[in-house]
């Protein structure tokens, strides 16, 4: 006994998968003149980071921020993640992601070899600073939303 109502031939499911694909391309091709005209991305399936960036679903979710300061201040300020010319704002992310987790873990010369590649980052990303830190954001997306302030912070990496 099938689970499906309909019991489809290999015929059948062939030309359903055409026609499915044929409807997701023209979907994805819309969604590119949508997103240059700036009406947003109006079909869901057309871009990749919703199989590679899944973390709406997790319950937790964290993220690694740069904080900054100058001499004549006492206190840090958050740095938005922000595109550049050099950086998407994934590449942002995921450059500042790995680049701390190789700082933290592993042996001394690689620690050390990507603490000088992350202040060289951190350095091109917020220039004109005197003090960097790098602090861990432990949130929950969907609490997020509705209280943009609500996150947990803790210090990873303080450069100089």
């Amino acid at each position: 006994m099938s689970l499906f109502i309909f019991n489809l031939n290999s015929k059948n499911k062939f030309q359903i998968t055409k026609w499915i694909v044929i409807g997701s391309i023209f979907l994805s091709l819309f969604s590119v003149v949508a997103d240059k005209l700036g009406w947003g991305l109006l079909y869901p399936f057309f871009s990749w980071k919703l199989y590679t960036q899944p973390y709406g679903w997790e319950n937790k979710a964290d993220q690694y921020r740069i904080y900054v300061r100058n001499d004549d201040s006492i206190t840090y300020t958050r740095k938005s993640v922000k595109a550049t010319s050099t950086f998407t704002t994934d590449e942002y992310v995921y450059t500042l992601r790995a680049l701390v987790a190789k700082s933290l873990e592993g042996d001394e010369q690689t620690k050390t070899l990507s603490k000088q590649k992350l202040d060289v980052l951190v350095r091109h990303l917020e220039p004109n600073y005197a003090h960097y830190k790098i602090v861990k954001e432990t949130f929950v997306p969907t609490e997020l939303i509705a209280s943009p302030q609500k996150y947990d912070t803790c210090t990873v990496l303080v450069l100089n």
